[in-house]
């Protein structure tokens, strides 16, 4: 059985071939590339719009993973239409994860900046663990993108602690193999636990709509001022002919393959 990861605050593209040279000249972009995910997690938007899910609108449990997103915006009004949700409608589905050695439900939410003429989709995929809380997290700009980005939360964390002694050279946390294993991959951010299973709030830039970060509703909030609330509809990706998710190569890899995965106990 999986590590059962219990929470609470408190508590304390394509991607680069496998066999690609951490350290040729693509590898030092690679890298260059995963620093600034990392700062780009400390980033706090001045002013933004803020979409939060509909009651009703999908059952409780849905409602409950949603993302509440943050979307930065220049400050001009009326607000930029392109920086605005489509709909506005975000598309859920259910998956099922590979994680070490079984396999882990998941959900993907998808949606849409802009309108039909010019538009920027976007997505992240929550991968559950055993309690139903969200341990892995991937969002995915689109199919060109040259990293894949990952958060993880803390439990997972500190379960990967338990058999890695010490954190890589060039990462930043003891969940990420190596760089010469995945250059491709970077882990931008441990998000704390939530007191119950929830979706994170998700920062989109100003800039092409692109991930900052993501945290928890327990964490402070990064942008100073939201200029607009909105709430969006949530629907099934089955209602859309092409729902924004079906753009996405999730499934490149498993995460056992790009992230040092807690060993599963033993059964007593």
């Amino acid at each position: 059985m999986w590590p059962m990861l219990t929470a609470g605050c408190n508590r304390g593209s394509s991607h680069a071939p496998e066999n690609e040279d951490a350290h040729s000249p693509f590898g030092d972009r690679l890298a260059e590339l995963r620093r600034q995910i990392y700062r780009n997690t400390d980033t706090v938007f001045e002013k933004a719009l803020f979409y939060k899910p509909l009651d009703g609108s999908a059952p409780d449990e849905i409602i409950k993973l949603a993302p509440l997103i943050v979307q930065e915006v220049d400050g001009s009004q009326p607000v930029d239409a392109s920086f605005k949700l489509a709909g506005p409608t975000v598309y859920y589905e259910s998956k099922t994860v590979r994680v070490g050695d079984q396999d882990q439900n998941a959900m993907v939410f998808s949606w849409r900046h802009g309108n039909d003429v010019q538009f920027r989709d976007r997505a992240i995929r929550m991968t559950l663990g055993d309690d139903g809380f969200p341990v892995i997290f991937e969002t995915n700009v689109n199919s060109d993108s040259q990293l894949r980005i990952l958060f993880v939360s803390k439990s997972f964390e500190e379960a990967a602690a338990a058999g890695n002694a010490a954190v890589l050279p060039e990462r930043q946390f003891l969940i990420e193999t190596s760089v010469d294993n995945a250059p491709h991959v970077v882990v931008a951010r441990v998000i704390e636990d939530g007191p119950m299973p929830m979706g994170p709030f998700v920062y989109l830039s100003r800039d092409n709509s692109s991930f900052t970060t993501l945290i928890c509703r327990c964490m402070p909030s990064q942008a100073r001022q939201f200029v607009e609330t909105a709430y969006y509809e949530l629907r099934p990706a089955s209602d859309s002919n092409e729902p924004p998710s079906s753009k996405f190569p999730f499934d490149l890899d498993a995460p056992a393959k790009i992230l040092r995965i807690p060993q599963s106990p033993k059964r007593d």
